[in-house]
């Protein structure tokens, strides 16, 4: 250690990954915020054993057992300068040949491994960067795959000559390293594609000078493990290579209790992969039954539903352009069932659109348009307009809770209702809605609606000893609402409740806060005793006067409500009933 230049050199220095042992040496200097240093590094055996240890499934609790044989030469180095703005040159080499495995307790082995790997970049300049897989040949259970790969300039135009051909039985792999336990494995993968040309033929479309061909395809794969929910079953995959796109041909999979059948196709895939440039891709998705609940985190509740309190925000990426045509029978999401869902969604710029998805569900239908946003991740935004028909109203405010708050009579209603709506607003960590973020209007029609035991209309019922306001049966209504800063706001309308015109409105919060007003014409004739007791004392006491009058039929009532939902607060002018002359 020279302190005084902050030079350190290491000498005869050994690191040990697993059974894999490295000899290194060299320098490294810190003599300001630059970090410079000349290292190298080599593997100090020639055993293909010591180096398969660095492979997990191989390095298991039976790797002593390990017969093996085949030889390896490893090698490389860093050298240049390490700051905020570059980095060193590197340099690895990896040969292996002849290279077998086999474990005793197992009746198969790995046979023929032959590697010639060079990677290597002199001055540290991403550009600079030179891979060269001259070869790469495997045999599993006597099946052989073979690869080959060439890649230059791949930052700024990528120069790529691969190959890739051969044929894995997943089945065999437990023949050949021992699984762990709860796992299952099988299936067959096959690859024949082969690549050649500079990333700007292909992206000019000179097809004369990049060439792509070949085919990708898994059948009958089944895996599953211990700590998966479900297993995954892929009957078949098959991918086509050409110089334009990569075709999907066909996709039929399924995960528990859901199905996927898709046809579709990306391009521009070689410039996502390389420059991580966009991806374009078309998708026709087909399922008779997604269950939404296999795939989300969280623990499963006793009733069957998943425990959503520990999801994260949805992420979209940036660089991804999909267009995806879906059309599903079945759609299951915590204790919703949707049905016969259709429509396009396009996943671009790091949000997901919405165009005329329509679906069924309780008890209705529902047609939606819009996009949900991850451009800014911690505060993720929605914009949807919403048309629903004949939604079951008790179903509703039990299945949404953002329901409950916008309309909290809603739970003590029964009957349909239908809306033509705008909402937009943010959502928090967990993928709920910032209640007073919300934004929006729309007009809502009701069916005939049995609303009982409503706390505000008890409270009125006693106020006005109207006992049949405890259970209302109410006409259809068309009201017209607006919502913002925490809280909605209905537009004046008139209704007949009982034999009794009113003319209703005002707003309520979120927080459960209610501020209406009723302006009721209420026959005298409904009125309970009390309040005609009102009502004849106030005739007694003018005609006592000199007066000569009377009072109608129907007396004018002006209700308010306000206080919250469950502590409503009852206010009446009864007691200034207008007397008739």
């Amino acid at each position: 250690m020279n302190m005084q230049m902050m030079r350190f050199t290491f000498k005869d220095t050994k690191i040990q990954l697993n059974e894999l042992i490295i000899d290194y040496s060299g320098w490294v200097m810190m003599p300001d915020t630059n970090i410079d240093m000349d290292m190298k590094f080599a593997a100090a055996q020639t055993d293909f054993k010591n180096f398969i240890s660095m492979i997990p499934a191989v390095y298991s609790s039976d790797f002593k057992d390990l017969k093996s044989s085949g030889k390896i030469a490893l090698g490389g180095f860093i050298k240049g300068r390490y700051n905020g703005g570059s980095m060193p040159g590197f340099g690895l080499d990896l040969k292996i040949d002849n290279g077998m495995f086999k474990y005793p307790s197992l009746p198969s082995s790995v046979n023929n491994v032959n590697v010639d790997l060079s990677i290597q970049n002199p001055d540290g300049v991403p550009d600079h960067t030179a891979i060269n897989l001259k070869k790469m040949h495997i045999e599993m259970n006597n099946d052989p795959f073979d690869a080959r790969l060439s890649l230059t300039s791949p930052i700024s135009d990528p120069n790529i000559d691969a190959f890739m051909k051969g044929k894995i039985d997943l089945s065999g792999i437990q023949k050949l390293v021992p699984l762990e336990k709860g796992t299952t494995l099988s299936g067959i993968i096959t690859a024949d594609v082969s690549i050649k040309g500079r990333m700007s033929a292909a992206e000019q479309k000179n097809f004369d000078k990049f060439s792509a061909a070949g085919n990708f395809a898994i059948a009958n794969m089944n895996y599953g493990s211990a700590e998966m929910k479900q297993p995954v079953l892929i009957s078949m995959l098959k991918l086509a290579f050409n110089p334009a796109k990569v075709s999907l041909e066909a996709f039929n999979a399924k995960v528990g209790k859901s199905d996927f059948n898709a046809t579709g196709s990306l391009e521009n895939f070689l410039a996502y992969a390389l420059k991580n440039e966009t991806i374009v891709g078309s998708i026709n998705l087909k399922s008779s039954q997604i269950d939404l609940n296999e795939f989300m985190s969280g623990e499963t509740t006793a009733s069957g539903t998943t425990d959503t309190s520990s999801m994260a925000v949805l992420d979209i990426p940036q660089n991804i352009n999909f267009t995806m045509s879906a059309g599903i029978g079945k759609l299951l999401y915590q204790n919703l069932t949707i049905s016969n869902v259709v429509g396009k969604l396009v996943v671009k710029d790091k949000a997901i659109s919405m165009q005329d998805v329509f679906m069924q569900l309780m008890g209705g239908s529902m047609k939606m348009s819009g996009n949900y946003s991850s451009a800014i991740l911690n505060k993720p935004t929605f914009d949807f307009g919403l048309d629903v028909k004949d939604f079951d109203i008790a179903q509703t405010s039990k299945s949404f809770v953002t329901v409950e708050k916008l309309a909290p009579i809603t739970k003590n209603c029964s009957g349909k209702f239908s809306t033509n709506m705008t909402v937009k607003g943010a959502l928090d960590s967990k993928m709920s809605p910032v209640m007073n973020s919300l934004t929006g209007a729309g007009k809502l029609s009701t069916s005939v609606v049995t609303i009982e035991n409503f706390p505000a209309f008890v409270k009125i019922a006693d106020a006005l000893k109207l006992s049949s306001w405890k259970k209302l049966t109410v006409p259809p209504v068309n009201p017209s609402f607006k919502f913002a800063n925490g809280r909605v706001y209905v537009d004046p309308f008139d209704i007949k409740i009982n034999d009794i015109k009113s003319t209703v409105a005002g707003s309520n919060g979120f927080d459960q806060t209610i501020d209406y007003t009723m302006a009721s014409q209420i026959p005298r004739a409904a009125l309970g005793s009390a309040a005609n007791s009102v009502i004849s004392g106030l005739i007694a006491s003018a005609n006592s006067k000199g007066a000569n009058v009377s009072v109608g039929d129907m007396i004018p009532v002006n209700i308010t409500i306000t206080g919250t939902v469950d502590a409503p607060k009852i206010g009446t002018d009864l007691g200034k009933a207008e007397l008739m002359q």
